[in-house]
């Protein structure tokens, strides 16, 4: 089975998630040039993308959870780029396709009311407080808390645009972001749904205060949430409050932390409130590739194990990458690197990287010949 056939197997055996990231894997390919298709190549994605539609159209409307139905929105979005971007003359896709595939947007569109919605109001050069009360009726009535917490992260996502709030614009917004805040905090069940929007509101209360702002930023502290607590320091530092130093050890003592944290409170001048003790530069360096792996995009999770192996240098000393072997696994793998030791690195000028390469191909001898072919074939310049 060539590439592309072994591709297009992936694609139709993967879960919504896994064509999500395999079809971002190949548009950038295509855009960036590292992959070139041929014209037969270019069909086969094609018969897949329009093959997937009316599939989709169904799945969608048939989702009860706005979660699973974002997720589908998102793979949707993918599909219609693939084929604009390796068909942008309409005129190659079938008439009875191109009509479901207007079906499918239509469907889209209306489940997506709500970002819309979010959309059209910051399109306004000066948004009043009564275009913001009639956007928040809408959000009210949304049942779905992931669906509902799309406001949220609609406000961080137009920060630059937070300008064009009048001031009673802005007072409202605080308003329902303390609201929001009380309602998340009362709850006895703090779910995922939950934690994921007061992450939000830790990092929206630094721009829209109330008086209540303080209290309420002690009590997100006290879930003792790290995700939470970094956004709460992050607000802490902006509005310069009072850092807590039991929160401060929390983060430091987590490698998928401590070097965003370090990294932090150097930004703010206050790199001296670092609990000193989780300071080693080694510990950092792989607090910084941990925190890198742990991303959706990568392995999705901290690895089972993680081995320092040494470094190496460029640029006279000036450029150093801390390397690292690592096991997983990972649903992001595939099974041949699953549980096998992998390559990664950290670097102190923002190089951290890993392409899951196998340590095995990579050993030599020695630890020292090792890191050589190491520079040579994954680093080298």
């Amino acid at each position: 089975m060539d590439e592309n056939q072994s591709f297009l197997t992936g694609l139709r055996e993967s879960d919504t998630h896994g064509k999500i990231q395999l079809l971002d894997y190949l548009l950038h390919g295509i855009k960036s040039g590292g992959i070139r298709l041929s014209e037969q190549e270019k069909q086969d994605y094609m018969t897949y993308a329009l093959g997937e539609v009316s599939g989709l159209t169904s799945a969608i409307l048939s989702e009860k959870r706005y979660r699973e139905k974002d997720e589908m929105m998102q793979y949707e979005g993918l599909l219609l780029e693939t084929l604009t971007t390796l068909f942008p003359d309409p005129k190659r896709v079938p008439e009875d396709d191109l009509e479901r595939i207007h079906t499918l947007v239509t469907v889209v569109k209306n489940e997506r009311y709500l970002e819309n919605e979010i959309v059209a109001l910051f399109e306004e050069k000066t948004i009043q407080k009564e275009q913001t009360e009639r956007l928040l009726d809408t959000v009210r009535g949304c049942t779905d808390e992931y669906q509902r917490s799309k406001f949220l992260s609609g406000l961080i996502y137009y920060e630059k645009e937070h300008s064009r709030l009048t001031d009673d614009a802005r007072r409202t917004v605080a308003e329902y972001v303390e609201e929001e805040c009380r309602r998340f905090l009362a709850m006895e069940d703090k779910n995922d749904d939950c934690l994921g929007a007061l992450e939000l509101i830790a990092d929206l209360l630094r721009g829209f205060e109330t008086d209540a702002t303080e209290a309420l930023l002690t009590e997100i502290l006290a879930l003792n949430d790290r995700k939470i607590d970094y956004y709460v320091v992050e607000t802490l530092l902006i509005r310069k409050a009072d850092l807590p130093d039991e929160v401060l050890l929390r983060l430091a003592e987590d490698p998928v932390y401590a070097d965003t944290l370090y990294k932090l409170l150097a930004r703010h001048g206050k790199v001296e409130r670092f609990p000193q003790e989780y300071s080693d530069p080694l510990y950092l360096a792989k607090s910084d590739l941990i925190q890198w792996l742990n991303y959706p995009t990568e392995l999705g999770c901290v690895p089972d194990e993680i081995e320092y192996v040494g470094k190496i240098s460029y640029l006279f000393g000036k450029e150093v990458f801390q390397v690292f072997k690592y096991r997983s696994a990972s649903e992001n793998l595939n099974e041949e690197l699953r549980n096998r030791w992998l390559i990664g690195w950290s670097s102190n000028r923002d190089g951290t990287f890993s392409n899951f390469d196998p340590y095995d191909e990579y050993e030599k001898e020695t630890v020292e010949k090792t890191l050589k072919n190491i520079k040579k074939k994954l680093i080298g310049r």
